[in-house]
């Protein structure tokens, strides 16, 4: 079961684009298929946004920590979009 009480704020590095989306999931493939999530974006820490592509949780976005497991973020892809926030001090 996924935490539903997601900290407020996540530093992203980057979001990967198609060749590091496949190079990524080949890289990762073994931690992240069993729970039918993707990773999407880079998180400092070497954490990542996830995104299920499952039945039950296609379209859910998430924190993964590579010690903690996942936090929820939300159900929607569109409402992550909504929460993301340019940091002006990086």
């Amino acid at each position: 079961e996924y935490d539903k009480d997601p900290n407020n704020f996540v530093n992203i590095n980057e979001f990967f684009d198609v060749n590091d989306l496949v190079m990524g999931w080949n890289n990762t493939r073994d931690i992240f298929e069993q729970d039918e999530v993707i990773p999407i974006a880079d998180v400092r820490g070497s954490m990542a946004i996830c995104v299920g592509y499952g039945k039950d949780n296609l379209d859910q976005v998430y924190y993964w920590h590579m010690d903690f497991g996942y936090v929820y973020i939300t159900d929607l892809i569109d409402k992550f979009v909504d929460y993301l926030e340019e940091n002006k001090e990086w």
